[in-house]
């Protein structure tokens, strides 16, 4: 039995991101965004329309499965929301320590900044709480005999 000590690998901390891939990110992070806003609206857009075009008033267990998966798809939405905002903000806030300032760059990092992201989450839960609502209280006209 051998009581040599063994080395230890030295760990080594990841160079540090260029300029470059953090304006590549930062797009992509902002491409992020625009998807899943894009989704959520059809996706409201769609619920709305199921419940708008309603021939009859939907049932207990149908309204119940529905604002079910509603909601699940909501949490999921604004947790990816909320966490593409939190990337992008560390990501724009990078670029500016590492780029430095001049007007074309404040201009690109502005266009960049989501620093009122918090009022779009906000609008998302009114807009969910709204078609919960639209499940639970919408009654179609029956028209006809």
């Amino acid at each position: 039995m051998d009581n040599e000590q063994q080395p230890t690998p030295e760990t080594t901390s990841p160079p540090p991101a260029t300029i470059d891939q953090l304006l590549n990110a930062a797009y992509k992070l902002n491409d992020w965004l625009n998807f899943y806003w894009n989704f959520y609206v059809v996706f409201v857009g769609v619920v709305f329309g199921w419940i708008f075009s309603a021939k009859s008033p939907w049932q207990f267990k149908q309204q119940f499965v529905v604002t079910t998966f509603f909601i699940g798809f909501a949490a999921v939405s604004i947790g990816a929301l909320a966490r593409t905002y939190f990337a992008l903000n560390r990501t724009s806030t990078s670029l500016r320590e590492k780029w430095g300032h001049d007007p074309f760059k404040d201009a690109l990092l502005s266009k960049l900044s989501q620093g009122l992201w918090r009022i779009g989450i906000v609008i998302h839960l009114i807009a969910d709480a709204t078609v919960i609502y639209c499940i639970w209280t919408f009654k179609p006209a029956v028209t006809g005999p």
